[in-house]
């Protein structure tokens, strides 16, 4: 972006005649005019874009929502590449595979943009893993009794 388109983009901000502005910039005024035209039309295609698909892509924004009652969770994410294996799409969606197993996925290309959807079901506790989990936060109480006397 030139000094010139700059200088455009902030005399959107004064909100003053077209005359004015350009006066101000030392341009002419049909120029000036051109160049507001062409600023806000990129600003427009440039704000569609970012809306639907840049920011989530740069960020990796991740939407989950969880059904307790079925023990399953569906993520989804819009991401630059699309993921080739399972592995991938676990690490792109962050999926915590000791708490979550991986049943299902699916990848939707949306423009230069991929959308990126997993569906995970919640591991079962095992009676052992309850087991050692009961053992390893168990804290035995001690009494001292009292001496008796025969």
């Amino acid at each position: 972006m030139n000094n010139l388109t700059k200088q455009i983009i902030e005399s959107l901000r004064w909100k003053k005649d077209p005359s004015y502005s350009a006066k101000r910039l030392g341009i002419s005024q049909e120029y000036y005019i051109k160049l507001k035209k062409q600023v806000l039309a990129d600003r427009k295609n440039n704000k569609k874009k970012d809306k639907f698909f840049t920011k989530a892509a740069e960020h990796s924004q991740i939407a989950e929502s969880v059904n307790l009652d079925k023990g399953e969770k569906t993520v989804s994410g819009t991401f630059t590449n699309e993921p080739k294996n399972s592995e991938e799409i676990i690490s792109l969606l962050k999926i915590d595979t000791k708490e979550w197993k991986l049943s299902q996925y699916w990848n939707k290309q949306m423009g230069d943009h991929w959308r990126v959807s997993a569906l995970v079901t919640k591991l079962k506790n095992t009676d052992t893993d309850n087991l050692k989990k009961l053992l390893e936060s168990w804290k035995p109480k001690t009494y001292k009794l009292p001496k008796t006397t025969n």
